[in-house]
C-alpha cells in the first residue's frame, strides 16, 4: 500500500444489480485523470444468489465520455480479479471479499462482471476504493 492516504476516493460502482445466467454487466468508465489516481485500487464485492461471478477489467487510452466512443482492451499482462466467485465466497465464506485491481496506467477502466455458472442468477454490490 502507498504511504499517503490523503486522496483515498471511494464510490459504488455496482448497486444491486441483477446479473442473469451467462449475462455481465459492465460499470460507467472510471477516468483516471480526471481523480487524479496515484497509487493503489481495490474492488469490495458482495455477491448474493445461486450463481457464480467472474471479475474483470478493461482499460482504454481513447475512450471519448462524451460519445461514449474509444476501444476497450484486456490487457494481455492480466485482467482477472476474481474467478468462480460465489456468494459463499470471500474469508468468511459470506460472499463478500476485497480484491486488488493491478492494473498499469491508462486514461480510463472499467469493471465487467459476468455470471458464469450458466444456470442462476446472482445479484452484485460493489464499491471502488481508489487512491
Amino acid at each position: 500500500m502507498a504511504d499517503f492516504n490523503d486522496n483515498v476516493i471511494s464510490i459504488k460502482n455496482i448497486d444491486a444489480q441483477t446479473i442473469v445466467a451467462s449475462g455481465s454487466f459492465t460499470t460507467k468508465a472510471i477516468n483516471v485523470d480526471l481523480r487524479k489516481l496515484m497509487g493503489n485500487i481495490t474492488l469490495q464485492v458482495k455477491v448474493t444468489g445461486t450463481g457464480t461471478a467472474k471479475f474483470e477489467w478493461e482499460q482504454s487510452n481513447n475512450f471519448v465520455p462524451e460519445t461514449g466512443v474509444g476501444d476497450w482492451v484486456k490487457p494481455v499482462s492480466g485482467f482477472s480479479i476474481a474467478t468462480g466467485f460465489t456468494a459463499t465466497s470471500g474469508t468468511a465464506t459470506n460472499g463478500m471479499d476485497l480484491l486488488p485491481l493491478p492494473m498499469y496506467n491508462s486514461q480510463f477502466f472499467r469493471v465487467v462482471v459476468t455470471e458464469t455458472g450458466g444456470v442462476n442468477p446472482i445479484v452484485v454490490n460493489a464499491w471502488l476504493s481508489m487512491q
